[in-house]
């Protein structure tokens, strides 16, 4: 236990000094893109929960913040206690293959680089869908918010891994559109589109009513 321990306070060490500045932006991004402010929010594979938190702190909406390593989100309560947010931010237990909310529950549901480890991704991204509200949104995968902020991380994560660019390669590079676009069409979502550049790659969705007709 003591090494897991290690590993979430690892990680969660990185994410202070060398990603913070990419979570404030990726979540505006988010909510521009999505213009969900209001309701619940999922974010998943959360680790120390950074994006969700940034995601409280700039909307209305309650945010339950999800991963299934116990150590990261005993890092997590400590971040959503140092930042006031207890009434706004919920740490909560669970894994994306069986998400413990019901159906129809969230408005908004995020996750950054959780899904390029998601032992089963059709029946994950089904698992999202089934609590996504309608006319909730989904916005998942992974990104470093900007070219300028992105050139910083790899600089610094570099020094850190010198596999490191290799490693990104696998889950933005170019070929993980295609990869991913063949994945969605396997699930239940009918619509979606991919956001794809030299700094992100992104899945987004909605849930409306009356869509189950629009691929067929």
């Amino acid at each position: 236990m003591i090494k897991i321990a290690n590993k979430a306070r690892e990680f969660d060490k990185i994410a202070r000094e060398v990603f913070a500045p990419a979570y404030p932006i990726i979540a505006k991004q988010i909510l521009e893109k999505t213009q969900i402010k209001q309701g619940y929010c999922l974010d998943i594979g959360c680790g120390s929960g950074y994006l969700g938190l940034n995601i409280a702190q700039k909307s209305n909406l309650y945010v339950y913040a999800m991963d299934n390593d116990p150590q990261a989100l005993e890092i997590l309560k400590e971040n959503i206690q140092q930042l006031g947010l207890g009434a706004r931010v919920e740490a909560l237990s669970g894994n994306v293959h069986n998400i413990p909310l019901e159906n129809d529950r969230v408005q908004l549901i995020i996750s950054r680089g959780s899904m390029f480890s998601w032992e089963e991704p059709i029946s994950a991204f089904n698992e999202v869908y089934r609590v996504l509200a309608p006319n909730g949104k989904g916005y998942i995968g992974g990104g470093f918010a900007t070219a300028e902020i992105k050139k910083q991380i790899d600089e610094e994560m570099l020094k850190r891994n010198p596999n490191w660019l290799v490693h990104q390669n696998k889950k933005i590079g170019p070929k993980q559109p295609a990869k991913w676009r063949e994945t969605m069409l396997e699930t239940n979502i009918p619509e979606f589109d991919i956001i794809h550049n030299p700094v992100e790659m992104w899945i987004v969705f909605e849930k409306e009513r009356d869509l189950l007709w629009k691929r067929f």
